[in-house]
Parts: C-alpha cells; structure tokens; sequence
C-alpha cells in the first residue's frame, strides 16, 4: 500500500521531531583587566548539551573558578588559558578569582546553561 503524499510527509516530520539534536561548540573570548571583564558581568548564555570554550586573558595571574561546575583555571598574565565544559545542568554560574586577596571577589562573568 502506497501513502498519500501528506500522509508521508507527516510520518517523516513525525520521525524527524524524534531525532537526536547534535550539540554544538560555542567559543567565548575575554581579557581581564585589573580583575575585572566589565561592569556589569557579562553572561555567556549555552544551550543545554552543548560544549562552552571559554578563553580568558588576564593582566595579572589569578586562579579562577567556574562554581556549580567546579572547574578551575590558572591563568599567567598575558598568556590565554582555556576553560571547556559540557553544559548539562540548567542554571546560573559565576566564574570568579580565588586565591591569595580574591576570596570575595565579584564574579568576573556568569555562564549561563539554557534549555535547549
């Protein structure tokens, strides 16, 4: 038996809407001057499921910390360094100094994980 035409383009679209959606690679560079990006912190928004590189450099070293997903980057002055994740869990997440005089230190930016 042969389907009408829109009963076969509405089984593909139907098999279509299941398919797996394949995850992405978004890039973000910034240079940190006197331990700060700028006022305010910008939010680098992600889809869910895809891969976030961040490349960062600083003026000064300083140890940075991507909380909720605790990763951590040790940055030399002048030199980029690269902080990747896989964003999974939905939320907000401020990447901020620690170390040595940076203990309470505004977040630098915030990356934010969004429903895809």
């Amino acid at each position: 038996m042969r389907l009408p035409r829109h009963d076969w383009l509405f089984a593909t679209l139907t098999l279509l809407a299941g398919a797996p959606v394949w995850a992405a690679q978004q890039n973000a560079s910034f240079e940190v001057k006197q331990q700060r990006i700028a006022d305010p912190a910008p939010t680098v928004r992600v889809p869910q499921g895809d891969t976030l590189v961040l490349e960062l450099r600083s003026d000064a070293p300083m140890d940075l910390h991507l909380h909720g997903y605790d990763l951590q980057l040790a940055l030399k002055a002048g030199t980029p360094g690269r902080l990747q994740l896989q964003a999974q869990v939905l939320g907000r997440y401020p990447l901020a100094a620690h170390g040595k005089g940076h203990h309470h230190a505004p977040a630098l930016l915030y990356v934010e994980v969004v429903p895809r």
